[in-house]
């Protein structure tokens, strides 16, 4: 079921990121710019299912599908670092 946002709605889930960005990954050590960038980009909130959308931008682990799920920011975000650091 697909969710049809507000411009209002959307706008906060704009906030929500930036937030989540700073509190849960910048505060946390994250300094790799290009994962700071892609996670302000990302709209998280149109991955997860219309009953746990308030929850998108949280630091926990998100059901997506039957079998799947987004990770927590900063093990996401620790991930992608590492992976960067073996180029």
């Amino acid at each position: 079921m697909k969710v049809k946002l507000s411009e209002v709605t959307a706008q906060d889930f704009v906030w929500a990121r930036e937030r989540m960005v700073q509190e849960q990954v910048v505060a946390k050590g994250i300094q790799d710019l290009r994962v700071i960038a892609a996670l302000r980009k990302i709209p998280r909130h149109l991955f997860v299912d219309a009953g746990i959308v308030n929850r998108a931008y949280d630091d926990s682990a998100l059901p997506i599908g039957k079998t799947d799920a987004i990770p927590t920011l900063h093990d996401g975000a620790n991930g992608r670092s590492a992976c960067a650091g073996r180029r």
